[in-house]
């Protein structure tokens, strides 16, 4: 081979050298390394365990520890690795949190906002979650064991004699939306279960126009036991294209003519979409304290006699001049 040659084939490997390189800095420069999955929301998973006990806090470090059912007070406790359990060490700082306890209904319904502040809590003091029934979530707190519950039930907090404090966060006022092209206004009272669980499936049968209905349903558990409990406690909602949130349900029945969808009054009215009567009344929240639109469910906030300094502090955010903004479409205020 020639010099000529051997110059051109050198030139040709360190042309390939370079394109390796640059193809390495291109793919560090467009991320394309793996990700570290992201943390476990704890609404979405609901704490009972060491295992689940984390948070989203990027200041604060990975946290697990075991709570008692029978300690009666806050638990400090030390950061450990992800998974690792640490228990209370009274020759290290501690890390206190709010213990929050939620029904069903509140954990389909709280707004994101307020999940946030109770999440990151107030002065580093975050909270952690456990979702129970609501009679166990207000004797935990009258026992001392817990230091906050949401609940959506005012008979159990009147009729349990617990000494606790409670104050309303908003009401849920669900409505009925359809496409603003579907004639139909009114569903009747007596319908409206056939409606939801599924049995009625053509818009005619509502003195509609001809067409087949396509009901758009919440894409977890608690939110459609939520809508189920509103419009027809003890059955479930039929079969439905699922949508995360609200605002994805909306999405699809301003985008649907034959699509159904429940959600929140306000946001309906914000967005759009056609809002239905029920036996010709309106959803809205005096409807609802009358009694002549009963459906809904109201958020409790549940403290104790004398709720402890942290406890204060959410309480005082969430009911003060932030409630509004926190609350936004999902809930009215009281």
């Amino acid at each position: 081979m020639g010099p000529q040659k051997i110059t051109i084939a050198a030139a040709s490997v360190l042309l390939a050298l370079g394109s390796v390189a640059m193809l390495h800095e291109t793919a560090e420069d467009t991320n394309l390394r793996p990700r570290r999955a992201p943390e476990a929301d704890p609404f979405a998973a609901p704490l009972e365990s060491a295992e689940g006990l984390a948070w989203r806090n990027a200041e604060a470090p990975a946290v697990a520890v075991a709570v008692e059912e029978t300690t009666a007070q806050r638990i400090d406790f030390t950061p450990a690795a992800p998974g690792g359990a640490a228990p209370p060490d009274a020759d290290s700082a501690g890390f206190s949190f709010v213990e929050v306890r939620l029904d069903g209904d509140s954990q389909a319904l709280i707004p994101a906002p307020v999940r946030d502040v109770l999440e990151r809590g107030v002065d580093g003091t975050p909270g952690v979650f456990h979702l129970t029934s609501t009679r166990h979530a207000i004797q935990r707190v009258a026992e001392g064991r817990a230091d906050l519950a949401i609940v959506s039930s005012a008979g159990e907090l009147t009729g349990s004699g617990a000494a606790v404090g409670h104050a309303m966060l908003g009401s849920w006022i669900p409505a009925l939306v359809v496409h603003p092209d579907n004639p139909l206004r009114n569903v009747p009272s007596r319908k409206l279960r056939d409606l939801l669980r599924g049995a009625i499936q053509d818009w005619s049968e509502l003195g509609g126009r001809a067409g087949p209905i396509r009901m758009v349903v919440p894409g977890d558990d608690d939110g459609r036991a939520a809508v189920a409990r509103a419009f027809v406690p003890g059955d479930s909602l039929g079969v439905g294209i699922p949508a995360a949130t609200e605002e994805d349900r909306l999405y699809k029945v301003l985008n649907d003519p034959f699509a159904l969808t429940v959600v929140s009054t306000s946001l309906a009215h914000q967005v759009g979409g056609t809002v239905l009567t029920v036996d010709g009344v309106q959803p809205s929240a005096p409807a609802r304290r009358r009694g002549t639109y009963p459906f809904g469910a109201d958020l409790y906030l549940v403290h104790g006699a004398n709720p402890d300094p942290a406890t204060r502090k959410l309480l005082d955010r969430l009911l003060g001049d932030e409630r509004d903004r926190l609350i936004g479409t999902r809930l009215e205020k009281p």
